[in-house]
């Protein structure tokens, strides 16, 4: 019982990480995440390969920011555009840290055992909006929260359930997703009681309204510049897209992608640029009623792990079997089999 491409001698056994080190062969950034526009949508910050990288809209080499081996995804520019708030997993759960938009002075705002998500700055960015489930819900549900940026408690904002907060510019409203399930976005084309919905609160008043009734998933608000209406991700056309809801009047489609979904998205905070991502591409769009356009980015090949990595395992073998000659042993160990 032979493997000829495998082999351990005295307990020498050679593995390859391909995950790990399967970035560090390919300088075409593929498959981004996470997109966030800065406020004059002239740079774009998104998640790849585990950690958080900025590149011009236009394009190009991307500058990498984090280079911790944990992974780091969900980018947020600040207002001002010179911080960027992210979820980092370097310490188990995520947890929201702060950093310059060089990368300089990285601090950790939330410790939990909990993953957290930031979904906007807000109060001339003193405030993180937060959604998370670290109240120990047994749904799927999430509750928002606020959070001072120069440290200290967050706060439950509402009591309904509800993610991806964001506030109108006026300061008056906020928008989010409600229904639904975390992380349900493998549920294609969906039709029934859990599904998502943005909604309208206003924080004036406390009232609630739902601002799509579409029947199917419309999540991920994001206000426009004039606080007019929202962008959100719909798949009302058999796709998930990019589709904008003015608060009086029909919703209307941005982009008009097939075969895959538009699964993330940006707005620029003076409302001209639009990134997303498509299958494994990023698109710039003008708005209102610009064209997409494929932008290329590379990065830097390097990595912060080996390709390699040789491991000496005295234990933990499934399974073995001994040649009929007697003369070799096979092994089964983390689902490989050697001889």
């Amino acid at each position: 019982m032979r493997r000829p491409t495998n082999a351990i001698t005295l307990g020498l056994l050679f593995v390859s990480l391909g995950l790990a080190g399967s970035h560090a062969v390919a300088d075409e950034v593929v498959f981004a995440r996470h997109l966030s526009l800065s406020p004059d949508g002239q740079t774009l910050a998104f998640s790849w390969a585990g950690d958080i990288w900025t590149v011009p809209t236009a394009g190009g080499n991307a500058t990498r920011l984090t280079v911790h081996p944990g992974y780091d995804g969900q980018p947020l520019w600040s207002d001002d555009g010179q911080r960027i708030a992210f979820a980092s997993r370097r310490h188990g759960a995520a947890d929201i840290f702060v950093m310059k938009r060089n990368g300089d002075e990285l601090r950790r705002l939330t410790f939990g055992d909990r993953s957290i998500y930031a979904s906007d700055w807000i109060d001339d960015d003193t405030q993180l909006l937060l959604y998370s489930r670290r109240e120990g819900q047994s749904n799927w549900g999430c509750y928002c929260y606020t959070l001072p940026v120069a440290g200290g408690q967050y706060w439950r904002l509402m009591d309904c359930f509800g993610r991806d907060a964001r506030q109108s510019p006026d300061g008056r409203h906020l928008a989010f997703t409600r229904g639904g399930g975390y992380w349900k976005w493998w549920r294609r084309g969906y039709r029934g009681s859990g599904n998502e919905d943005i909604w309208l609160r206003d924080l004036d008043t406390g009232d609630f309204r739902q601002l799509t009734d579409f029947n199917g998933n419309d999540r991920l608000p994001a206000w426009d510049a004039e606080g007019r209406g929202v962008y959100h991700l719909s798949d009302r056309s058999g796709t998930f897209n990019v589709w904008y809801q003015p608060l009086g009047g029909d919703a209307r489609a941005i982009t008009n992608m097939s075969v895959d979904d538009v699964r993330d998205y940006a707005i620029s905070a003076d409302g001209k640029t639009l990134a997303f991502t498509h299958w494994d591409k990023l698109y710039v769009q003008s708005l209102p009623n610009g064209q997409p356009r494929e932008i290329h980015v590379t990065a830097a090949s390097d990595s912060i792990l080996n390709d390699l990595d040789w491991k000496t395992l005295r234990d933990g073998a499934d399974e073995a079997e001994v040649s009929s000659d007697a003369k070799e042993l096979a092994l089964v160990v983390r689902g490989e089999i050697f001889v």
